[in-house]
């Protein structure tokens, strides 16, 4: 048995599951990028697991064909019901993509799908950029490849007794020739880089694979999260062109347990965190969205009211300044983030020549100023090229 925290960083197993990986050795060595939590006395794994290598040295889900089939369908659904109209899905294995792709052939996907399935080292980056076909077709595309830098924060700064939520998911050299394998092939990159130090590990390899500012522009390889005010790291972000994809439900589910960590030297920190006002005024793309099921939420109108509010689970506001109005947040959700993966020409705002996608509320949103106004927002009904696939 495993159980896999929701933000997806950590997990427990049993022994049994221990045993059945090979786990129960005081001799195993932990997974770069994750770790092993072990006995104090014999050294053996005690079965919590940080970090996806750990995490899926243990567990590698699988589901038949119709499972597959049955759980996009079902989650698709979900997001048509929030008035979501397109999603791109970065944690995906080749084989559950070929999901979409079938319900688009069946006729039951009510969003367009971006595909960037996930790589957790070079060997399986360079399998996959071998044998993955260039699949696009009117709702489902494959975009690019997603790989991590960092799992929970890889910070400058961190206490001592907290070092080991800051590893890196690769050696650098190696988290380079990553990226340019990827950018060499012609695709996209994603990156999770939730910490200050991750977000330029990242940026120096998108300069190095890319060789100019202009290059790594007209490729918009992108950063998920990005987390932290750093100003130098954001203008930099400006100028090499790279968008940013982040998700302000951090502020709502992670920043009272990253105040905790970083302990009062990490207060500006914390409450800067997030800094969507910083990365507008410097010529940052931001694109918002969700992230489930690290964070709980896949309704965009969360999100919104996070970006707007910037309160935390406990109830405490963080820097104010950083908030943005509904309509900042709602172009962020949209034209930005179609923008991040070169669908502006066709999705992302309401204009002729571009495809009908669009969702009818029960209020003008030209309207909206305060978030109690944005969580009284509901979808009248989701269209999908102009045809309606969901009706409240």
């Amino acid at each position: 048995m495993l159980i896999i925290h929701w933000s997806g960083q950590f997990g427990a197993a049993n022994t049994l599951a221990l045993k059945k990986a090979n786990l129960l050795r005081a001799d195993v060595q932990d997974p770069y990028g994750g770790k092993y939590l072990r006995d104090r006395r014999s050294g053996v794994p005690d079965g919590v697991l940080l970090h996806y290598p750990a995490i899926y040295s243990v567990y590698q889900p699988e589901l038949d064909p119709r499972e597959q089939f049955e759980c996009a369908a079902w989650g698709m659904q979900q997001f048509a019901g929030v008035g979501v109209t397109c999603i791109h899905d970065n944690f995906c294995h080749p084989q559950y993509a070929s999901a979409y792709v079938r319900l688009e052939r069946a006729g039951k996907l009510p969003c367009r799908v971006r595909v960037y399935p996930y790589v957790k080292n070079l060997e399986v980056c360079r399998l996959y950029l071998e044998r993955m076909q260039r699949y696009q077709d009117a709702l489902v595309r494959l975009q690019g490849i997603k790989l991590a830098v960092d799992g929970y924060a890889m910070m400058y700064h961190v206490p001592p007794e907290h070092a080991h939520l800051a590893i890196p998911m690769h050696p650098q050299p190696l988290f380079n020739q990553i990226i340019k394998a990827i950018h060499d092939k012609g695709l996209q990159v994603d990156v999770h880089a939730v910490g200050d130090k991750g977000v330029d590990w990242t940026l120096d390899a998108f300069a190095a694979a890319a060789g100019s500012a202009a290059e790594c522009a007209k490729r918009r390889h992108r950063i998920e999260h990005y987390c932290f005010r750093k100003l130098d790291s954001i203008r930099r972000t400006a100028e090499m062109g790279v968008p940013v994809c982040t998700q302000p439900n951090w502020i709502e589910v992670k920043a009272d347990d990253i105040a905790e960590k970083l302990g009062q030297s990490g207060s500006e920190t914390v409450g800067s965190t997030l800094p969507l006002k910083t990365f507008a005024n410097e010529g940052v793309h931001v694109a918002l969205g969700a992230d489930v099921p690290a964070f709980p939420s896949h309704s965009p109108l969360d999100s919104i009211r996070s970006a707007m509010e910037r309160r935390t689970g406990r109830g405490r506001y963080l820097d104010r300044s950083e908030a943005v109005t509904f309509l900042e947040a709602l172009k962020m959700h949209t034209l930005s983030s179609a923008y991040a993966a070169f669908d502006e020409k066709d999705l992302g705002s309401l204009e002729a020549g571009k495809c009908a996608d669009f969702v009818v509320w029960n209020n003008d949103l030209r309207t909206i100023k305060t978030t109690a106004e944005v969580m009284a927002l509901r979808p009248v009904a989701t269209y999908l090229a102009g045809n309606a696939v969901y009706t409240g």
